[in-house]
């Protein structure tokens, strides 16, 4: 099986006996799988020579970067990129919450048009939370 990335040709021998099961299609599934993880090990590779590269120096990914990045990749899993809907939404949430905390005022209760504004910005603020707290459970 020989995998082409970036001209750069990637052989990978799998036993005859733990493959021969496999139909075409599970052979497809598998190259692409294996496309997958190995830009994943790349990608997390290069993030990690950038935290470690000193700005005087030139870029360079050593052997210890690959089994780092595969070690973060087996036991952390890959990074998810944060979505600008997610983040706008933490931002709305961020506001809302400082907006409830500014309008909470006992006095100023007994007016109906500020309970209702007072109660609106409290849905909403309470409503974002908890559409960011799903969003964040919902990462695998």
């Amino acid at each position: 099986m020989t995998l082409i990335k970036s001209a750069m040709i990637y052989e990978v021998t799998i036993a005859d006996e733990k493959v021969k099961n496999f139909t075409a299609s599970a052979h497809d599934v598998e190259i692409e799988a294996i496309k997958t993880y190995a830009t994943q090990v790349a990608d997390e590779a290069n993030r990690i020579e950038e935290s470690r590269r000193n700005s005087t120096s030139s870029p360079e990914i050593t052997g210890a970067m690959v089994r780092d990045s595969v070690f973060m990749l087996q036991n952390i899993g890959p990074r998810r990129k944060t979505t600008v809907g997610k983040t706008s939404l933490r931002v709305i949430s961020y506001f809302t919450t400082l907006l409830t905390g500014g309008l909470f005022n006992i006095d100023k209760f007994s007016s109906t048009k500020y309970m209702l504004i007072f109660l609106s910005v409290f849905t909403a603020c309470i409503f974002t939370t908890i559409c960011v707290f799903i969003k964040d459970s919902n990462t695998e």
